[in-house]
């Protein structure tokens, strides 16, 4: 009876396992397929500008994605006015970052000498508000 037992659970292990690579590698793998179809598309010069950009967003999330999400995960009693106010402290954070990163994007630019920074910066910027939306429900 214990071999069955066992046996039983060996399906739901392989879908498990299956299901954590795709939902860990997937985004992975993805990104990666789409930053060689970029950089292919955009040439040397312009997936540069692209990349400068991108450094920058990924130093801010760093910010944007420390902390709160951890906290809410770790507390055992845990409260909708909890995860109300982790949601609206990201978003006005967020907010707060797309608004630093308006302002700091032309020194970026003076800064690497490409002026076409700025712009990319100030697109790639709206991403922050985005994704401070998904720390609570990640």
């Amino acid at each position: 009876m214990t071999s069955n037992a066992s046996s039983d659970k060996t399906p739901r292990l392989q879908s498990a396992v299956k299901w954590a690579f795709v939902m860990n590698w997937g985004p992975n793998i993805i990104a990666t397929l789409l930053t060689f179809v970029l950089a292919a598309c955009l040439g040397k010069s312009n997936y540069g500008v692209v990349g400068m950009a991108l450094l920058y967003i990924a130093f801010v999330q760093i910010f944007l994605e420390g902390g709160l999400g951890a906290a809410i995960v770790q507390r055992l009693d845990l409260d909708p006015e909890h995860l109300d106010a982790v949601f609206w402290i990201t978003l006005v954070f967020s907010l707060s970052l797309l608004l630093l990163t308006w302002c700091v994007s032309p020194l970026w630019a003076e800064f690497n000498h490409t002026p076409e920074l700025q712009r990319v910066l100030n697109i790639e910027a709206l991403s922050l508000p985005l994704q401070g939306l998904t720390v609570v429900r990640e």
